[in-house]
C-alpha cells in the first residue's frame, strides 16, 4: 500500500510539473483568444487589438442614422445605443450580415449621459448642424420675440451642452463632424471617421462603394417607414437635404444668430460663426 502511495504521488508531481505555469497575461491572452475564436467571421489578429468605447452625440435632425447606417454597411458591424446597449431598429436597419456583434460606437442625443460616463468610454463625436436649421424644423418662429419661449432656450442650452461637453473631452480623443460637411462629401467624413474609430475588424470600402448608392436608398427608405415623415435624399451625385430656413426674413436670421452668440460667444466664435448670416 505504501509503495502504492509513493507512485501515485510521483504521477501526480510529475504531471503538474510538466504543465506550464501561467501568469496572469498567459491567462489573459487565452480568455482574449478564446473571445477572439466567439466572434463570428473575424480572425483573432484583427479581434486582438484593443478598441476605444466611443459615444456619437447628435441632435436629431443633425444625420446620426445617415452616418451610422453608412458607416455600420463599412464596417459590418451594429450601432449600439448609449449606455452599453444594443437596439435592434439601429443595429441593421439595411439588414446586412454583420461580421461581429460588437458594436463600434454608441449614439445617444443625450449629453447628460455622456457627462455621466464612465472612464471606459475613451471617445467622442460630435455630429452637430446649423442650429437655426434646427430651431425651423422643431419651432414656429416668427418673429426674435419667439426667441424667449421656454421651449427653446431649454433646445439652445441642450443645443449648447453638448459642445460644452466636447470642450472638456480629452483634446486627442474627440471628433467634430457638421452635418453640411457630411451630407457635401459623404465619403470623405466617413474615410476620416474610420480614421478616428480605428476599429480591430475589416474595413469592407470596396462593397460599401460598389454598392452606395443602394445602400443610401435603403437607409432612407427604412428611416421614413420607421419614423415617418419626409427626410432629405443624399447621394454621391447630388447631395442632397431640407433646408429649414429657406426663405427665412434675413433679419430674423439676424437676430437667432445674435441671441445665441449672446448665450456663449465662445462656442459661437468657435464652432458656429460659419453658419452666421451675412
Amino acid at each position: 500500500m505504501k509503495y502504492l502511495l509513493v507512485v501515485l504521488l510521483f504521477l501526480v508531481f510529475h504531471a503538474n510539473a510538466s504543465e506550464p505555469i501561467l501568469n496572469q497575461n498567459s491567462l489573459e491572452e487565452s480568455f482574449q483568444n478564446f473571445v477572439c475564436q466567439r466572434e463570428k467571421g473575424v480572425s483573432s489578429r484583427f479581434a486582438r487589438k484593443k478598441e476605444s468605447k466611443i459615444f456619437l452625440l447628435s441632435n436629431p435632425k443633425s444625420g446620426a442614422n445617415l452616418i451610422s447606417s453608412s458607416l455600420a454597411s463599412i464596417l459590418k458591424r451594429p450601432v449600439g445605443r448609449a449606455p452599453d446597449k444594443v437596439s435592434e431598429k439601429d443595429s441593421n436597419r439595411i439588414k446586412i450580415d454583420f461580421i461581429s456583434e460588437k458594436p463600434f460606437y454608441y449614439k445617444t442625443h443625450r449629453y447628460q449621459l455622456v457627462q455621466r460616463a464612465p472612464a471606459k468610454y475613451e471617445k467622442l463625436i460630435l455630429l452637430t448642424r446649423n442650429p437655426k436649421e434646427l430651431l425651423f424644423r422643431w419651432f414656429d418662429i416668427s418673429c426674435s420675440e419667439d426667441l424667449r419661449k421656454p421651449e427653446i432656450k431649454t433646445f439652445l442650452n441642450n443645443f449648447i451642452g453638448k459642445f460644452l461637453v466636447f470642450e472638456n473631452w480629452n483634446s486627442q480623443n474627440r471628433f467634430h463632424v457638421y452635418y453640411e460637411d457630411a451630407i457635401t462629401d459623404l465619403n470623405d467624413t466617413l474615410s476620416k471617421l474610420i480614421d478616428f474609430i480605428n476599429p480591430s475588424t475589416p474595413v469592407s470600402w470596396d462593397d460599401f462603394l460598389s454598392n452606395q448608392e443602394t445602400y443610401l436608398d435603403q437607409i432612407r427608405t427604412n428611416y421614413v417607414s420607421q419614423y415617418g415623415g419626409i427626410c432629405g435624399k443624399s447621394s454621391i451625385s447630388r447631395p442632397k437635404t431640407i433646408h429649414y430656413t429657406e426663405g427665412k426674413d434675413r433679419e430674423l436670421l439676424r437676430s437667432i444668430d445674435k441671441f445665441i452668440k449672446a448665450r456663449n460667444p465662445t462656442i459661437w466664435n468657435k464652432y458656429l460663426k460659419r453658419f452666421e448670416t451675412p
